[in-house]
């Protein structure tokens, strides 16, 4: 089975490898077209290693939720559409693991770091010495260059006619080379020169050495390095030809460059030489005129350049409105209380040590909270008790005194509702009172994903399928303090929700198990459940924080993992919120 963090990496390369099947088949029905048509194939291959569709799928998205009308929903859930989950695998964070240190991830890394630096030392060395030669010559004056507006440099070695430098770019010519070629020849030598300045030819270049230097390991990367270089020359010849008219007086100018002078060690160092020698004379001399590209082959290639954009735009958009068809409201309909007071609290007043709300008998009161606080209890996944506020990942927006000023407000529903039912009605009265304007936003940010810790393995020891549901009123889950967790006769999504609050990150259900489940788990307390059960403040009684990671309980008792990655998930933003009126 294929270790999980290899999971990005192998995703992203299949769908390169895809990508440079189908650009050589449409390479194949252009080979009688323009060379320069064929590079430009070959380059949107090499840039694709640099840009996952996921990146293109995540703009598309942004545009989706941006565009996308809101309607009303209940709850904030992580967005999962599967196929473009699939085509679009996040980068993930390094997964949690338990005590026993695997080593892989790390080796890895470590042979593509002496990979790359390998692969960077050998172009600092070609480097050094083009900039060797570009330090020896001197200046040298062509009437050619007159109005290209590119230095011309002679250089005392023996190296080949070419172009240095991609922002500013250098001809540099060995000595003498005006003795060994005839001016007809050096005509067509620089033309060729100057024809790979036009194109930026040093820079696309260099782009694919990065390519080459980051995929060291892949060895489609170099074949398509070869195709750039043979289709980069071939295009060149096609120009020179061209202008020149004259193929024989061309192909005896590169001939006898090869013969008194050495080939440039860098690809983005542009000689006349490069590529296949042998195939390129032949096809100079053969001559055979470029086709135009037809009706047929414009549309191929309009239709081939758009898929490559606008298909990864077009999924990550019909993802996100899919998703975003059931988005929060703006404005809240629905009943709202019978009877309800919204007062500020003192200025100054603190938050208090514990958290003082009551919700029973259809009457709702919190004392001494921050409209924030309020709002995440009304607008989070799962309406807990007591409640646990969104983190600022989850929410922003709104002025600073949301999270400042303190206020105390009862309200009674007049018979007894739900929680959730509750929840709704509060929603009007923040809209109401407060002037509370929310809309949701999806961002990518750091959650998990609930996994068996093997997938062939039964579960842990301490998580069993219940046999007695419904003959209690205790099913669900629970905790009895900091740290300890406890299930009855509860689904795994009700434990995914827990495991949000105790671990701070949304957390994605990847378990497959659908029946109900009970057991319990000690751990020590997370950083989460220390900031909102002790205020942030370490408890003073150390052995509160004793125990193995959830993490570890997880894994070691229940036989689960959570897996550290990145997700799209709905983000709360406040638009607008005032003061409240008086009563």
């Amino acid at each position: 089975m294929m270790p999980e963090y290899l999971a990005p990496l192998v995703n992203h390369l299949w769908q390169s490898t895809l990508f440079a099947v189908a650009a050589g088949l449409l390479a194949l029905v252009l080979r009688r077209n323009s060379a320069r048509i064929r590079y430009w194939i070959w380059f949107a291959v090499s840039l694709k290693f640099l840009v996952p569709f996921s990146v293109l799928i995540s703009i598309g998205a942004q545009l989706a939720w941006r565009a996308t009308p809101e309607s009303a929903t209940e709850p904030l859930t992580t967005i999962m559409v599967e196929f473009s989950e699939r085509l679009a695998t996040p980068v993930p964070l390094p997964a949690v693991r338990s005590e026993t240190a695997d080593w892989t991830p790390a080796i890895l890394l470590s042979i593509w770091l002496c990979g790359v630096a390998v692969v960077m030392c050998g172009w600092l060395r070609a480097w050094l010495r083009v900039r060797a030669v570009r330090l020896a010559a001197s200046p040298l004056m062509l009437k050619d260059l007159t109005s290209a507006r590119v230095l011309a440099m002679s250089a005392p070695m023996r190296i080949e006619p070419g172009v240095v430098g991609i922002f500013r770019p250098v001809l540099l010519l060995p000595e003498g080379i005006t003795d060994r070629l005839s001016p007809g020849e050096l005509k067509a030598i620089v033309a060729h020169e100057l024809c790979h300045v036009r194109r930026r030819d040093n820079l696309t270049s260099a782009i694919h050495m990065v390519v080459e230097t980051v995929f060291w390991f892949y060895p489609l990367v170099f074949w398509i390095g070869k195709r750039l270089l043979a289709e980069r020359e071939g295009a060149c010849d096609e120009e020179v030809i061209r202008i020149s008219g004259d193929p024989q007086n061309y192909a005896q100018s590169i001939l006898n460059a090869c013969r008194f002078y050495h080939e440039w060690p860098l690809t983005c160092a542009a000689g006349v030489t490069g590529s296949s020698l042998q195939k390129r004379i032949e096809m100079i001399m053969k001559n055979e005129s470029v086709r135009s590209l037809n009706a047929f082959r414009k549309l191929l290639l309009a239709v081939a350049s758009g898929l490559v954009i606008v298909a990864p735009l077009a999924l990550g958009a019909l993802a996100g409105i899919a998703r975003f068809g059931q988005s929060l409201p703006v404005s809240i309909d629905g009943p709202g209380f019978e009877v309800a007071s919204v007062k500020p609290d003192p200025p100054g007043t603190g938050r208090r040590s514990g958290p003082d709300f009551n919700l029973s008998s259809g009457r709702f009161v919190a004392r001494n909270q921050t409209l924030k606080w309020f709002i995440s209890w009304v607008y989070m996944p799962r309406i807990s008790f007591p409640p646990i506020p969104l983190s600022d990942e989850r929410m922003s927006g709104g002025p600073d005194w949301i999270d400042e000023d303190r206020f105390t407000i009862e309200a009674s529903a007049g018979r007894e509702v739900t929680a959730p039912e509750m929840a709704r009605m509060l929603r009007r009265l923040l809209a109401d009172r407060f002037g509370l304007k929310v809309r949701v936003e999806a961002r990518d940010m750091p959650t998990y994903e609930l996994v068996r810790a093997k997938s062939e393995a039964p579960l842990g020891s301490k998580l069993k399928t219940s046999d007695e549901c419904g003959k209690t009123n205790r099913n669900g889950i629970g905790g009895g303090g900091p740290g300890r967790l406890m299930m009855r006769c509860a689904p795994m999504a009700l434990l995914v929700e827990t495991l949000s609050e105790i671990v701070g990150r949304p957390v994605r259900d990847g378990t497959g198990l659908t029946d109900l489940y009970e057991g319990s788990l000690e751990y020590a307390p997370t950083d989460n459940e220390i900031l909102l059960i002790f205020g942030g403040q370490r408890p003073a009684d150390e052995a509160v924080l004793s125990g193995p990671s959830v993490f570890t309980a997880l894994e070691e008792r229940f036989g689960l993992r959570l897996v550290a990655q990145r997700s799209l998930v709905e983000h709360l933003v406040i638009e607008d919120a005032h003061r409240p009126m008086p009563n």
